[in-house]
């Protein structure tokens, strides 16, 4: 008597399971016209709300037009990261382990990025900054396992690997003319491609 005979599912549970957890990304034009927002989506949308109302909290506590500005920056870094991770789970995420799985990841990545969320222009800045470029290189990740299998006609559309690395550019030239702490231009060099 075989182990795979003592299985009621023999052999093909196996398969199923890693064929479940480790299928590749929806490529580009492969649009699922019947797909819903999952639970888990909507529960990962409330941790942004979390990290979001650190920094609002932060700033009700310190009325200034500096607090002002350090809160949009923080609010335009996790505005942007929410959107990020919103498009590709919309264009390239499936009801599959490995999906969930990657929301899961960023779930806990942005619940660290709450921690330090309210004091991130200044004693918790740095630790900010890399659970933010953690989130970023994840999320490089999925938008290049995606780049990887796309047809020749869309790698026009994926020509940076991450939409989020070239948006982090952006915030360079704003936080030199803003005045805001050398803390946010370290950290968008950090993060900014070569």
């Amino acid at each position: 008597m075989t182990s795979e005979s003592v299985r009621p599912d023999g052999p093909d549970a196996v398969t199923r399971f890693r064929r479940w957890f480790w299928q590749p990304p929806r490529a580009h034009g492969e649009v699922e016209p019947e797909r819903r927002v999952s639970f888990l989506e909507l529960f990962s949308d409330l941790v942004y709300v979390v990290v979001i109302s650190q920094a609002a909290h932060h700033l009700a506590g310190h009325l200034s037009i500096r607090a002002y500005v350090e809160f949009a920056i923080v609010f335009g870094l996790v505005w942007i990261a929410w959107v990020n991770g919103t498009l590709y789970y919309d264009l390239h995420g499936r009801e599959d382990g490995r999906t969930r799985t990657f929301v899961f990841v960023q779930m806990g990545i942005l619940a660290l990025l709450a921690v330090s969320t309210a004091d991130a222009a200044g004693s918790s800045g740095q630790a900010f900054a890399l659970v933010y470029a953690a989130f970023i290189v994840v999320m490089t990740w999925l938008w290049y396992t995606v780049r990887r299998q796309d047809r020749p006609e869309f790698m026009a559309v994926t020509v940076s690997t991450s939409p989020l690395a070239s948006a982090m550019v952006s915030f360079g030239p704003v936080t030199s003319v803003t005045g805001v702490p050398l803390r946010y231009q370290e950290y968008v060099r950090l993060v900014s491609p070569p």
